[in-house]
């Protein structure tokens, strides 16, 4: 990896640190969101392959836009996961997480925001997984699904669902529940 690379991935790993520090304080400042978007853009630039903002056609007609990452080498297809973020992030600041652990592997990621798929998560996780199965660089038996915080759980329910899910990681759902529960009831008093 050459210093420029590595530079931005450490500028976004200090974007990351505040944004966490950010949030942790009660206030989440837009220009951190927005600095870590803009470096995940030139980051992929630097690479020599950018991050595409790609529209998901859905079974009820509407549209879903996630950012997807091509695998570094697509001589053969290869390995994809779809990424779904915590209920406290948007897509780009988990492609800003990701992308220290993505790069320069033989791994296509497809990221999208909680937010997005909450309500219809199974059909809009299926539309996610058509595309990239029709995607050149992706082997369609080998796309796993990550979940984040709450949206482990919509992992956990899309891999039991549709059986062409390869592997499922769900980080930390039961305990992000937990824990949105405790602070509800600690807010009703």
């Amino acid at each position: 990896m050459d210093k420029a690379t590595e530079a931005w991935l450490s500028a976004l790993t200090a974007f990351e640190v505040a944004r966490r520090l950010i949030a942790y304080s009660g206030s989440l400042d837009e220009d951190v969101s927005a600095k870590v978007e803009t470096g995940v853009q030139r980051i992929g630039s630097a690479l020599g392959h950018r991050v595409e903002s790609v529209p998901i056609a859905c079974s009820d007609g509407g549209e879903l836009l996630a950012y997807y990452l091509p695998a570094t080498t697509p001589s053969s297809p290869g390995p994809a996961v779809i990424c779904v973020s915590s209920e406290e992030e948007t897509g780009a600041m988990l492609l800003g997480r990701l992308l220290p652990v993505v790069i320069g592997r033989r791994l296509s990621v497809l990221v999208i925001s909680n937010d997005d798929v909450e309500g219809s998560s199974k059909f809009l996780l299926s539309s996610c997984f058509d595309y990239l199965s029709g995607r050149p660089e992706v082997d369609g038996s080998r796309i796993a699904i990550y979940g984040d915080g709450l949206s482990a759980v919509l992992a956990t329910d899309f891999a039991a669902y549709d059986r062409r899910i390869a592997a499922a990681v769900c980080d930390g759902g039961v305990w992000s529940w937990t824990r949105s529960l405790v602070v509800r009831e600690e807010r009703r008093f």
